[in-house]
């Protein structure tokens, strides 16, 4: 379980538990690090919905939430960050159009997966 006072950590630029069992829900409270430049929770047993406000990543350069149990749409989660470089979201139950993902023209995606989810349409 990640714990909800995680946004105490103020200056946190990377949080990276890939590869563990942590699950439950990702807290709202992350959100909240605005000096994340990069986030990897990958590989574990979390489920639930991405917090709205992970639209304040805004300079974030990697994200990596693939293979654990998140679902529903995603619909301008990471289109506040112009410095998103990789983007890895595979092996969930993620809903929604591809399109409404990025609605930022200033995206500098080089690398993305969004295999396995649940998307439909562009």
């Amino acid at each position: 379980m990640i714990p909800s006072t995680i946004n105490q950590l103020t200056s946190l630029g990377a949080f990276i538990v890939n590869d563990n069992m942590l699950s439950g829900t990702i807290p709202l409270s992350i959100g909240e690090l605005t000096k994340m430049v990069e986030l990897n929770v990958s590989n574990n047993i979390l489920t639930g919905i991405i917090p709205n406000n992970w639209n304040q990543f805004t300079i974030i350069k990697s994200i990596d939430i693939s293979n654990n149990k998140f679902n529903g749409n995603l619909n301008g989660r990471f289109n506040q960050s112009d410095y998103l470089i990789t983007l890895f979201i595979q092996n969930n139950q993620f809903t929604g159009r591809i399109d409404t993902l990025f609605s930022n023209n200033q995206l500098q995606i080089s690398s993305i997966d969004l295999s396995s989810n649940r998307f439909t349409g562009m």
